[in-house]
């Protein structure tokens, strides 16, 4: 996975401090939704939930910060949570990301658990992002009461797949939910387009 490797892309995050998200890199010539016009990238700490203050242990400190979500603070997560990162724009908007890090290409079926991974909306379930995860199960119903009262209307997802992925090339898109309208956009760093991501 390169966990090693995990702060310094938190920290190349980091970098884009203050853009505006129409411009960033790895987003130009995406139409994007109405929500990414006028917010801006901002990232003011990186820390794990007791690190920032919550005193749940393991993966309940990752719920209090996700129900909480304080704006801009970057959450470094348990692995039962899912994402490799974490932070919010505000109650309704956030941003994830999910890393893969291998010397040959990723099989298709580890990107599609990638992708599931930075959905916010699925922490604390399975790879699958459908099933339940037994450990954890009183956190999941818990989380899942909490999205309820504030709903997260859309997700910047990051993902970081090195060298790529086999057999295809994952596009950066929006994905949209035409049941509950929520607009998330799907951005794929690769070999072929890190550039835009650990940007000079």
């Amino acid at each position: 996975k390169g966990d090693m490797l995990e702060p310094l892309i938190r920290r190349s995050l980091q970098r884009f401090n203050g853009w505006d998200l129409v411009n960033l890199p790895f987003l130009r010539g995406i139409k994007l939704p109405r929500w990414c016009t006028g917010r801006k990238l901002l990232i003011e700490g990186i820390n794990t939930a007791n690190g920032f203050g919550f005193k749940g242990k393991g993966a309940w400190g990752d719920f209090e910060f996700l129900k909480e979500r304080p704006p801009n603070k970057l959450l470094i997560e348990q692995f039962g949570t899912r994402q490799d990162g974490a932070w919010f724009f505000d109650d309704h908007y956030a941003g994830s990301i999910a890393i893969k890090l291998y010397t040959d290409p990723l099989r298709v079926s580890v990107h599609e658990e990638n992708e599931t991974s930075s959905d916010i909306r699925k922490s604390f379930l399975k790879k699958d992002g459908v099933n339940e995860n037994s450990s954890l199960k009183h956190v999941r119903k818990e989380f899942k009461a909490s999205l309820e009262d504030k709903k997260i209307k859309g997700i910047l997802r990051i993902h970081l797949e090195f060298p790529s992925v086999s057999g295809t090339r994952p596009v950066t898109r929006v994905e949209t939910d035409r049941t509950t309208g929520e607009e998330d956009v799907m951005v794929h760093i690769d070999s072929e387009n890190m550039d835009e991501f650990f940007y000079e």
